[in-house]
């Protein structure tokens, strides 16, 4: 199973180790997509964890009960079809590749929900406001 974690962690645990935790006795593989660690050395974490599901569940649990606050992270985009005109300036500042033109999609503009890492850039780039972001944290939209 293949999930997206976003990991807060407060100040007074931002030196726990939850990544080697997670591979080392867990078991699973983690990708990390995002991070941000403030002055106040208050961090989120943005990754990619694959794994037996449960697994994951156990991690999860782990990693809350230490105090610090983690969940599923659902992130995807929306591109209005009728708004958009393919012209792919989306393209130019996704660095994952999630979002694609070319010849072998005819030109129109292609998504690939697995590569997205809910970075939002291209929200700001669409001059059209064709795309939309539909990000759920603990029943949040953020």
């Amino acid at each position: 199973m293949r999930s997206k974690l976003l990991i807060n962690f407060p100040a007074q645990r931002a030196q726990e180790p939850v990544i080697y935790t997670l591979i080392k006795d867990f078991d699973l593989q983690v990708n990390i997509l995002k991070a941000n660690i403030d002055t106040n050395l208050a961090g989120h974490l943005l990754a990619e964890v694959n794994g037996d599901s449960s697994a994951i569940a156990l991690a999860l649990e782990h990693i809350t009960g230490k105090g610090i606050e983690a969940d599923f992270v659902h992130s995807t985009i929306q591109i209005d079809q009728d708004t958009c005109v393919s012209c792919g300036l989306c393209t130019s500042t996704c660095g994952t590749d999630a979002l694609q033109l070319g010849h072998n999609t005819g030109w129109e503009l292609s998504f690939t929900d697995t590569k997205c890492v809910g970075c939002n850039i291209c929200l700001r780039t669409c001059p059209l406001r064709a795309i939309s972001n539909e990000v759920d944290f603990n029943g949040q939209r953020i």
